[in-house]
């Protein structure tokens, strides 16, 4: 499955906890809790630290996707340099 956490922040959240056996992949983006933004990672409302906390088991066998409607490389730099702060002791 692959889980991703703008749109899951939009949708009817869920447990996580109910379909993490399932997750092999994450799409990555943030968004304002109402609209499909696809926003650079920290420029939204999504609180991806308590989302990688959740995930912290499966962090290393994840297929990670940044997920923008453009292709911006200081967008794509900053969110993994946001992520690389937020993820617990990964990789």
């Amino acid at each position: 499955m692959l889980f991703d956490i703008g749109h899951y922040q939009l949708g009817v959240r869920k447990n996580l906890e109910d379909f993490i056996d399932f997750i092999i992949g994450i799409h990555i983006h943030d968004n304002d809790g109402e609209n499909d933004l696809h926003l650079e990672v920290g420029k939204g409302i999504i609180e991806f630290k308590e989302i990688f906390s959740q995930l912290y088991t499966k962090l290393n066998d994840l297929i990670f996707v940044l997920e923008y409607r453009t292709i911006d490389f200081e967008m794509i730099n900053s969110s993994v340099k946001y992520i690389n702060v937020v993820i617990p002791c990964h990789r």
